[in-house]
């Protein structure tokens, strides 16, 4: 009774998963982007403005975004692979996991 609850929930995701994954990304990538946006800065620092402009758009409009592009269709794939029950509890531990994250990084 209890898991075919649980299925039935896990199954009431699948029409969302790509929205699903790319939150996931995206949440990831606001935790990690501004370190990525630091390194760069201290290897660009003594670079012409005009240098280090180009790497910032270059990394956040392209870089970023192939990173979206390509890494949301792959976690869709690797979570339609598990079994109803299971991606839900991934889905969910995902976002705890990112949120505690957030959270013990000041983020939120």
């Amino acid at each position: 009774m209890f898991m075919s609850f649980i299925n039935e929930l896990g199954r009431g995701l699948i029409p969302y998963l790509s929205e699903i994954s790319m939150a996931v990304v995206a949440c990831t990538l606001v935790m990690v982007g501004g370190d990525i946006n630091r390194a760069m800065r201290a290897v660009l620092v003594r670079q012409h403005f005009l240098v280090r402009t180009i790497a910032f758009i270059a990394l956040n409009a392209f870089g970023y975004g192939l990173l979206i592009v390509y890494a949301t269709p792959w976690l869709r794939r690797m979570l339609l692979s598990l079994q109803p029950a299971v991606m839900l509890a991934v889905v969910i531990g995902i976002f705890l996991a990112i949120g505690m994250w957030a959270q013990r990084n000041r983020h939120v």
